[in-house]
């Protein structure tokens, strides 16, 4: 689909409904954005024409059809303006002008969909189907011909693996994560008798899945690809149509994939700037370098961090952003970091812990942990001060009441404290 007052590129190009939604990338690209209960279709007769590499030659083909048939119908206005034998059928016979529609539909049993997606948010417990082949499936058992929907023949379940039918591959490799772009493939070849296994095969981003060989997946089931319609993110089930995907590219190709395939695809498909790769793997390098890289994902230097801040004082951060803000649990975070960082490090605790003996280095031990204990407690503190409200306060107020409650005899637990704004 395309956007609305685009131009149609295509005479099965139809403009995108007026309430769908579009994401603009950095790159400049979209992507559409799956509302709830939508799905898409595709018309996929085009494959068994030539697919992509003849599409300018069926263009040119159509143009020139409907080119023939303007100047048939003006030749016979023309003859029934005359008077001519014309008037009667406007025009001579043509036999492109009957054609033969097949009785039968087409259908393939090996085929590939490759998709770029973005989860917008976890899935249900249920899955997010990926794939519908049809809305109602006709099945016949013994002579009889019965209806059935599914929920999709290629879904992500609940925990980020893509496949079918109970299979779903090693999660901890191939894992579509929400909030992240992803390419998932997801290929099919079905059996031609129910006495074989048919086979899917997922990847996500070219990383191998799900590998499920069944007798379910036959000819004439419910896997095999009907070239008039194929649906996306479509189900019988409404709640594995969460909405919230979007969708940037879909690929459908004849053919079952394998590793490699999947991987030349990706290379091939794969449009980046080295100088941009390079620019960012520069910054990653130096970010993982940092003293603080353990505490954030994106973390600032220490320099800039109001830990710092806060040991040098007023004369450092007069004039800027720190001037007057809490420096309490950013001081107490960083220094709790330091100390756990030194009692964890043999190289460290060997260089800081000298001339210490065995006691008191069991007391630098409980010491830190009294501080790793009442971390939690400076967190909230510093989200009630980024969000002073009574919801926040009257939060924060419970979990130290909880918390001091589960103190026990010869237990310790530190509490941030404020008075007059002074920490």
């Amino acid at each position: 689909r395309i956007k609305p007052g685009a131009p149609l590129k295509d005479d099965k190009d139809s403009i995108a409904p007026t309430q769908a939604h579009f994401e603009t990338l950095k790159d400049g690209s979209t992507a559409l954005v799956m509302d709830a209960g939508w799905r898409l279709k595709l018309d996929l007769n085009d494959m068994t024409k030539g697919g992509d590499a003849k599409k300018e030659e069926r263009k040119k083909e159509a143009d020139k059809k409907e080119k023939e048939a303007a100047k048939r119908k003006k030749r016979a206005a023309k003859r029934a303006a005359a008077g001519g034998w014309g008037g009667y059928g406007g025009g001579g016979y043509d036999k492109s002008d009957y054609k033969y529609e097949k009785y039968y539909k087409d259908t393939l049993g090996e085929w590939t969909v490759t998709m770029d997606v973005k989860l917008g948010g976890e899935p249900p417990r249920e899955g997010i189907s990926l794939l519908h082949t049809a809305l109602i499936h006709a099945e016949e058992t013994k002579g009889r011909t019965k209806l059935k929907q599914t929920e999709g023949e290629a879904v992500v379940n609940c925990d980020g693996g893509v496949g079918q039918l109970g299979t779903f591959g090693d999660v901890s490799k191939a894992r579509v994560i929400p909030g992240q772009w992803h390419r998932v493939v997801i290929s099919i070849k079905v059996a031609n008798s129910e006495k074989t296994k048919g086979e899917l095969r997922t990847w996500v981003d070219t990383k191998p899945g799900c590998v499920l060989k069944s007798e379910a997946v036959v000819s004439g089931g419910r896997f095999e690809l009907d070239l008039d319609a194929l649906y996306l993110f479509s189900s019988n089930d409404p709640m594995m149509m969460p909405g919230g995907v979007s969708v940037r590219t879909v690929r459908v190709q004849q053919g079952f994939a394998n590793d490699k395939s999947v991987k030349e695809g990706r290379a091939k498909d794969k449009v980046f700037s080295m100088q941009e790769e390079e620019r960012k793997r520069v910054v990653d390098k130096q970010r993982r370098g940092l003293a603080l890289a353990e505490l954030f994902a994106k973390p600032r230097p220490v320099w800039s961090t109001p830990a710092l801040v806060a040991t040098f004082g007023d004369a450092f951060i007069e004039g800027t952003p720190f001037e007057g803000s809490s420096c309490l649990a950013w001081s107490y975070t960083v220094l709790n970091h330091a100390f756990q960082s030194m009692l964890r490090s043999d190289q460290l605790a060997d260089t800081y812990l000298t001339g210490l003996d065995t006691a008191s280095r069991g007391v630098v031990s409980d010491v830190m942990h009294i501080l790793n204990k009442s971390a939690a407690m400076f967190k909230h503190m510093a989200r009630l001060l980024k969000n002073p409200n009574t919801a926040q306060l009257m939060g924060f107020l419970r979990k130290i009441k909880k918390s001091v409650g589960k103190v026990n005899i010869g237990d310790t637990l530190l509490l941030p404290l404020i008075v007059e704004n002074t920490e």
